[in-house]
């Protein structure tokens, strides 16, 4: 292969207005038929200046429209245009993909894409007041957008509702996300999208003309139906700058004119290879090379990764050494520093091209180089550099609300929290199964550049919120400084959350599985390195403070609930909402808020009790408790989490569940006419749901054991006629003998269920007494998995 005769692709056609043709086919729509306005997408607004604002769009058609302006009425909507001002014209280099589903991934359908770009300039200062705002369209020949408004950047003081979203990816529900958010706090004034803004960056249909593309939902042009509702998203880019971060998703792999594009963006390779590639093909001292610089650098874009179509389609600031890949900016009264902390995501079947091997016998040229980092931010890189320098600035520093924005999550509860953010390590085995050789790549926890490298800045510069993204969930974490960590991104589908029911067996090295046939290798990992439950490095999650989630978890994983953040900068307050998809009546639910200043004090917890807090690991149960009634607190501001319940108390909370249903005689001679309890205990006798704990007494102020509870509940279930042949293998517990025979159906129940676990991975504490806190617990997971 000569360098010479590799593919020379054109970057961009500048046209800047000056091409005479004729009038530009009008955009259609997935369907065939045209859009109303003509265009493509809607203008929409980027990089504000102090006095200026830049306005993109798009078009399509054989040929770019000659004529493409911004009409400012500066008089107001209804006067005549004030001024005109011409846009300069690129095509898009590498958007390809037909419009449909079935040929969205070929690669030989060259998509002529045209984006129009105008500097706005004269504005006034902007504070935030209508009379600052600018009514403006767009207009690419006889294609004209509706009219919105454009302003310049907010200036210091300028209350602000600023949008923090991510992965949008033409997921089910994001149409029905912005329009939600629209409906319920209205325009926003900014948009943070935290990466995986779309799927397959070089797919047009991922941007354009998917019912959930990009510029679809975040326009509000989406026809998007979920349960026989239709979702148009909503108008939000028209009228607010976007910023925007590099997720994986924005990454394509290595190029080719004929792989499909989803399998070219699977595909990436790591700079150190092309360049020696480029090096075995070419070399620089060989005299007759005279393949240039920038064809050289194209070669190794080719042949590793690139972010074209991403930085063709924005316009974002720029850095000294990262370009618009990582940036820092001041959005009114917020400095926010976006980086570029993004990896390509591979599965974890070792014996493939994955996370942690790559195919046995495979060249180097087959290599996919396990879950490599695209840009690098450990000691000594250009990004961490930049960072530290940022950190430091004035213009962070002296900034009232202080934010560091990245996709790849810090701390979390998602499945791809591991393997560890650094670089693989690679080394050779045999394969058992073939018998041959096999890369393999490890992952050391110790070696995570987040932790190492960025978090001890983060800290040491007083950054108040860290925002994160990735895994499609919601969950919050603060650390003891105060800094608060929010990946908010379960906006359009979720990867599911990893706690204390679940473990993340798919994302670790599939040997760990049981009846892999590669089990013998699993020695050349180290399995601390792969932490299965909860952040890896250590913080407990903030349960939500305003109202519970529908799963009382402190997270939330749904495909059917989405959900938005706002950042309001008049009140300092970080708010998160949601919408349930599967009920379109339902309300939006304010359900979490917080101060993003590390020293401002956040809104009081819907829990009241002094001693039951947010990263308290039942803090949920307790909500949950005391939203339905079945459990009261010792006193107005005191749960007793660590107190115990009493036979009487449980008793009591059945009748309660129950609805207190009238009781007859009561048959136990220590249980007094009268008392707080005696009809609850009468009922539940009657019922068969208590025994006493002899013919006649039955011992209402003794603490109820964890096998009585199984018990109870048990007999409770059966009375009700729920199912209850689930049933728990206890014999990993050394314990289990210590069951009473009474017990003994019950609580294997209560394990199978997923009501009772062990208080440790080998106990189940059978005749221990059970918290009040246990208690609620274990009360919440009837409700939600029994009592249906």
């Amino acid at each position: 292969m000569n360098l010479r005769t590799i593919r020379k692709r054109g970057l961009a056609l500048l046209l800047a207005g000056v091409m005479t043709v004729g009038l530009a086919p009008a955009a259609l729509a997935t369907d065939g038929t045209p859009l109303e306005s003509g265009l493509l997408t809607e203008p929409f607004l980027q990089v504000p200046g102090e006095t200026s604002v830049n306005v993109v769009w798009f078009t399509e058609g054989d040929q770019a429209p000659a004529t493409n302006q911004v009409l400012l009425y500066e008089n107001g909507p209804d006067q005549d245009p004030t001024r005109t001002i011409d846009a300069e014209t690129t095509k898009l280099s590498q958007a390809r993909g037909g419009k449909t589903t079935e040929d969205y991934n070929d690669p030989t359908i060259r998509r002529s894409i045209w984006r129009h770009e105008a500097v706005v300039t004269g504005l006034p200062e902007y504070h935030g007041a209508e009379a600052e705002k600018v009514p403006y369209r767009v207009v690419s020949d006889g294609a004209q957008s509706e009219i919105y408004t454009l302003q310049a950047q907010a200036q210091e003081g300028t209350p602000m509702k600023i949008l923090l979203t991510s992965d949008i990816q033409t997921k089910n529900m994001c149409a029905a996300n912005y329009e939600k958010l629209y409906e319920a706090i209205g325009p926003v004034d900014a948009v943070l999208a935290n990466g995986d803004i779309i799927d397959v960056p070089d797919r047009a249909y991922d941007w354009f003309d998917a019912d959930s593309s990009f510029f679809r939902v975040l326009q509000g042009t989406s026809d998007r139906e979920i349960g026989g509702v239709e979702y148009s998203g909503a108008p939000l880019l028209q009228n607010a700058p976007l910023y925007a971060s590099i997720g994986n998703h924005e990454v394509m792999g290595r190029y080719s004119d004929t792989t499909p594009l989803n399998t070219q963006f699977n595909d990436p390779t790591t700079r150190a290879y092309a360049e020696d590639l480029y090096d075995r093909v070419n070399s620089d001292d060989d005299p007759t090379n005279d393949v240039s610089e920038a064809d050289k650098e194209q070669f190794i874009q080719d042949n590793s990764f690139n972010t074209t179509t991403w930085e063709e389609v924005l316009t974002l600031p720029e850095s000294d050494t990262g370009d618009e890949r990582y940036y820092a900016v001041t959005i009114g009264d917020l400095r926010v520093i976006v980086l570029e902390v993004a990896r390509i995501w591979r599965g974890n079947s070792v014996g493939s091209t994955s996370k942690y091997s790559e195919i046995p016998g495979a060249s180097v040229d087959q290599y996919g180089f396990g879950q490599h980092i695209f840009e690098p931010i450990g000691e000594g890189s250009d990004q961490l550099a930049f960072l530290e320098e940022e950190l430091q600035s004035d213009a962070f520093q002296n900034a009232k609300y202080k934010m560091v924005m990245f996709h790849w999550q810090f701390h979390s509860l998602g499945g791809n929290q591991i393997p560890a953010y650094t670089d693989p390590v690679a080394s050779s085995v045999t394969d058992p199964v073939t018998g041959e050789a096999m890369t393999i790549y490890d992952y050391p926890l110790a070696q995570d550049y987040l932790a190492n490298c960025v978090e001890p800045l983060l800290e040491e510069y007083d950054v108040d919120m860290v925002f994160n993204a990735h895994s499609h969930l919601w969950n919050r974490f603060e650390t003891d400084s105060g800094m608060n960590i929010l990946e908010t991104s379960n906006n359009g589908n979720t990867y599911e959350a990893f706690l204390d029911t679940k473990s993340r067996t798919s994302a670790w090295p599939s040997v760990f599985n049981e009846g892999n046939d590669r089990a013998a290798l699993a020695e050349h990992w180290d399995l601390s390195n792969y932490v299965l439950q909860g952040d890896p490095y250590g913080l407990a999650p903030i349960f939500p403070s305003v109202a519970a989630l529908p799963n009382y978890e402190p997270y939330l994983e749904s495909n059917t609930i989405t959900e938005f953040s706002i950042f309001d900068t008049a009140t300092g307050l970080v708010n998160s909402y949601y919408f349930d998809t599967s009920d379109p009546d339902s309300e939006v639910v304010l359900f979490d808020s917080f101060a993003l200043q590390k020293d401002a004090e956040d809104p009081a917890p819907s829990v009241p009790f002094q001693d039951v807090d947010q990263k308290d690991w039942f803090y949920g149960a307790v909500q949950h408790a005391e939203e339905t009634g079945l459990m009261d607190g010792v006193s107005e501001d005191a749960f007793a989490p660590e107190g115990t319940t009493t036979r009487a108390q449980l008793v009591t909370i059945l009748h309660r569940l129950e609805g207190q249903p009238a009781a007859g005689e009561n048959p136990f001679t220590d249980v007094a006419g009268g008392t707080w309890y005696a009809d609850a205990v009468a009922w539940a006798a009657q019922n068969g749901i208590v025994d006493g704990v002899t013919a006649t007494t039955f011992a209402p102020n003794d603490p109820v054991t964890r096998e009585q509870m199984a018990a109870i509940l048990y007999r409770y279930a059966q009375y009700k006629g729920y199912d209850v042949t689930a049933s728990g293998d206890l014999s990993g517990y050394t314990d289990a003998g210590a069951i009473r025979p009474y017990a003994e159906a019950a609580m294997a129940w209560a394990n199978g269920a997923g009501l009772i676990t062990g208080v440790s991975d080998t106990t189940l504490q059978p005749r221990g007494n059970s918290t009040r806190a246990q208690v609620a617990t274990i009360l919440m997971r009837f409700c939600q998995k029994v009592a249906e």
